[in-house]
């Protein structure tokens, strides 16, 4: 296995699934030399992974073409399938990709993806999977999501995901052999259910960082987040996804721990909206990447586009232009015309 992308959840990936097997060959990849020198001198990752070591058979390098090679003559000998995982956030996702095109990649090869947003490409709301589908045709790929803390994850406590793709028997493969002590994989065909699900439930985080700095209480938190599941399903429905995927780990499960987490990303931009910072002071601070940042203003336009109310997505994305302050946001929040209760 080839990860591609040592930050936080990469890293700890790659670290659990090599403990966790131990005849496997897992290379981890960073075009940072410097980090990866450090990788390899002291199996911590200190710039995002203070203090938790790494597994020793775990293997690193910044070059790309030597670790796939050297991970495709592993998985040849072993009479196994390739795979590679990308760790990298959505933003960076094509130009790892146009990176790969250089390298001969088996058709057979299994392509897996870490991260949680959309992007736009080529002027075009594009998700992870089509941006895989258009640079590697009629490969095997998946979305893995769920709830997971990347410094949970690599402390070796247990936690379960969601593996997701096209073709429900190719999932339920990749998931068997991911399967190691402590990781519990369940098997989806809604594709995109999984991805919206995982790129909305940062943006509802943000909205639950600012909600906690509000002082407005758990009982307003709770509501919160149910509604944010609600925005969530109306608009998966829309775009064709199961709507029982949104009470699954992709949806309910990332949104519960990312929403209320003091590991959270998002949600500490939220708590320092709430406090009068400035996005790029609190980004600036965070020292990681926010998916939910960038990933709102896409979601909203999806939504606005087929006519799908997400009033939580859109106060979140006022906020973040400096559009509206959280007090008036809240207000308007609770005077939204009387509706029933529905997904």
């Amino acid at each position: 296995m080839v990860v591609i992308g040592a930050g936080a959840w990469g890293t700890a990936f790659a670290s659990r699934i090599s403990a966790g097997h131990p005849s496997a060959k897992v290379f981890l990849w960073s075009r940072n030399t410097k980090l990866v020198d450090d990788l390899i001198e002291k199996k911590t990752n200190e710039k995002y992974l203070k203090n938790l070591k790494l597994c020793e058979r775990l293997r690193f390098s910044s070059d790309l073409q030597l670790i796939l090679r050297k991970g495709e003559e592993f998985s040849k000998l072993k009479n196994e399938l390739q795979t590679i995982v990308f760790a990298v956030p959505v933003s960076a996702l094509a130009e790892i990709c146009e990176k790969l095109k250089t390298v001969d990649i088996s058709p057979e090869t299994s392509l897996l993806w870490l991260c949680k947003g959309v992007l736009v490409h080529e002027k075009q709301i594009t998700w992870p999977s089509q941006l895989i589908e258009k640079f590697f045709p009629n490969s095997r790929h998946f979305a893995l999501s769920g709830p997971s803390f990347a410094q949970e994850v690599a402390a070796g406590l247990p936690f379960a995901l969601t593996c997701a793709g096209n073709d429900l028997e190719q999932v339920r493969n990749v998931s068997e052999s991911l399967k190691c002590r402590g990781l519990r994989i369940y098997s989806s065909d809604d594709l995109i259910g999984v991805q919206l699900a995982g790129a909305m439930k940062n943006v509802l985080a943000i909205a639950a960082g600012i909600c906690d700095g509000m002082n407005l209480g758990l009982n307003a938190r709770a509501s919160l987040i149910t509604r944010g599941l609600s925005e969530t399903a109306r608009l998966g429905v829309a775009i064709n996804a199961k709507r029982e995927t949104f009470l699954g780990l992709a949806a309910l499960g990332d949104l519960i721990l990312t929403s209320t987490g003091n590991l959270s990303r998002n949600r500490k931009v939220g708590l320092g909206l709430a406090n009068g910072q400035d996005l790029q002071t609190i980004l600036k601070n965070l020292g990681h990447v926010a998916e939910g940042v960038s990933t709102a203003p896409l979601l909203l336009d999806l939504a606005q586009k087929r006519n799908i109310e997400v009033p939580i997505t859109k106060a979140v994305c006022d906020l973040l232009i400096m559009k509206i302050k959280p007090e008036e946001v809240l207000k308007n929040l609770l005077s939204r015309d009387f509706s029933d209760e529905n997904l």
